[in-house]
């Protein structure tokens, strides 16, 4: 299993990272992000093991999740291609307003994140949602350490 998860890992990640500052078309973005979703509900099947009876409640609740999250990572792409652009001639003030996004991003994030939690606990068991949480974080884990690779430092 560990070997499937690096390879569907890999695979998201570098599709995505060594693109994201120079994208200017956003259906090539679609189509990668939609890359990562099928490989990433992959992922997460394997991973959680569920029952039948565990899938049905989970899923309808993750495409929720999932919704808010590509809302909240469509600004995430935002800033990253707002830094793209300025990457070159950054100004003081336009540093500090990429970092403030990324702060906004974060705290979003982990709003989300709780919220969700809260919910899959309830639906399900605090074990199955921590476990599900516990994947979520690994696959972002991985997909952020490729993207910050491919984003080169402030000048």
């Amino acid at each position: 299993m560990k070997k499937t998860i690096i390879l569907i890992l890999a695979v998201a990640a570098f599709a995505s990272a060594g693109v994201l500052l120079k994208a200017q078309d956003t259906s090539y973005l679609e189509v990668l992000r939609s890359d990562v979703r099928t490989q990433r509900a992959a992922l997460i099947t394997k991973a959680m093991a569920f029952t039948e009876s565990q899938a049905k409640v989970f899923w309808p609740i993750c495409r929720r999740y999932d919704a808010e999250l590509q809302v909240l990572n469509d600004k995430r792409i935002a800033t990253i291609l707002d830094y793209g652009k300025h990457v070159d001639s950054l100004t003081d003030a336009k540093a500090d307003e990429l970092t403030e996004q990324t702060f906004a991003y974060y705290e979003s994030l982990i709003k989300i994140q709780r919220k969700y939690y809260a919910e899959f606990a309830k639906a399900l068991s605090p074990r199955i949602a921590a476990k599900f949480m516990q994947v979520e974080r690994k696959i972002n884990t991985y997909i952020d350490v490729q993207l910050q690779a491919n984003i080169p430092l402030v000048k």
